[in-house]
């Protein structure tokens, strides 16, 4: 299972494009993190998929103050399936589905339908593709 993400291309510097999902700030990518694109397919303005697999994300009631590790969008719960070791839950962002796999740890809190929460992307782990066209 794969998060595909559509993205827009922000900024372009020698090193790193900056994206943006949503409404999120911008997340500023490594080059090493594009997959096999070419500097041809990164323009400033242009869609791409920023991918992640669901157990790199995390869910809280509310984004941390201190995340720089993380890029965080607001959801809504739609459903969830108990899967062993973890729960899997799909969330509706503003504008896009997210799939999340929320490891079971005592004290940690299992999230309804119906759930507004902040969902938090490791930055680390997004590789950029070229956005499908659907």
């Amino acid at each position: 299972t794969m998060n595909n993400l559509k993205a827009q291309i922000r900024d372009v510097s020698a090193d790193t494009i900056a994206i943006g999902i949503g409404h999120s700030p911008s997340i500023q990518i490594s080059r090493q993190n594009m997959g096999a694109m070419t500097a041809d397919d990164l323009t400033q303005g242009s869609t791409v998929s920023a991918n992640c697999r669901p157990h790199h994300i995390r869910i809280e009631r509310h984004a941390p103050a201190d995340s720089g590790d993380r890029t965080w969008i607001s959801g809504t719960v739609r459903s969830s399936e108990f899967l062993g070791e973890f729960t899997r839950y799909v969330i509706q962002t503003q504008s896009q589905v997210v799939t999340a796999d929320h490891p079971h740890r005592a004290g940690q809190p299992v999230w309804p339908e119906g759930s507004v929460v902040a969902v938090g992307i490791d930055i680390q782990q997004i590789r950029i593709m070229e956005a499908s066209h659907d």
